[in-house]
């Protein structure tokens, strides 16, 4: 997507900055702060410019706000990670939101069918309380970002 390496490198950089920062934030506080997913929104806009690539850069950021709409309306994410979503789109284009997607689901699918094969466990509260938390929407959703990111630009074909 991007012209030059070193925008795509920046783009990485921020994508990931934003989404290790907005998993911290959620865990401490159960909420994505707006200023955070506006200077995502804000570095995807200027990137735009500097890439030259305005379609595709809008394109992720309007297919980003109708996932994150589906994903509203299952009750899976809050509206702060709607908009986390649509800054990712806006910095990394349209194939992250639909990897995002994707990731999201078979991630999903994978821990019910695990619960699912696992059978009637009654565990205590403290166990109880962490096994929701790793199931959450918000959590899942970004983990499936970070993933989608890692798997689309290979930072490991750099090292070698």
């Amino acid at each position: 997507m991007f012209e030059s390496k070193e925008i795509a490198m920046i783009a990485i950089g921020c994508l990931g900055t934003l989404i290790c920062l907005s998993m911290i934030l959620e865990k401490n506080t159960q909420r994505i702060p707006n200023w955070l997913n506006l200077s995502g929104i804000i570095c995807g806009l200027v990137l735009a410019v500097f890439d030259g690539q305005w379609s595709l850069h809008l394109t992720g950021f309007f297919l980003a706000l109708f996932i994150g709409i589906f994903f509203l309306k299952l009750g899976m994410a809050a509206a702060g990670l709607v908009k986390l979503l649509m800054a990712a789109g806006t910095i990394a284009g349209p194939v992250i939101p639909l990897m995002t997607l994707v990731l999201f689901l078979l991630l999903f699918g994978a821990g019910a069918l695990y619960r699912k094969l696992a059978g009637p466990h009654v565990p205590d509260s403290e166990e109880s309380a962490l096994s929701n938390y790793l199931m959450s929407g918000p959590l899942l959703i970004a983990l499936a970002s970070l993933l989608s990111l890692i798997l689309i630009y290979r930072p490991w074909e750099e090292a070698l």
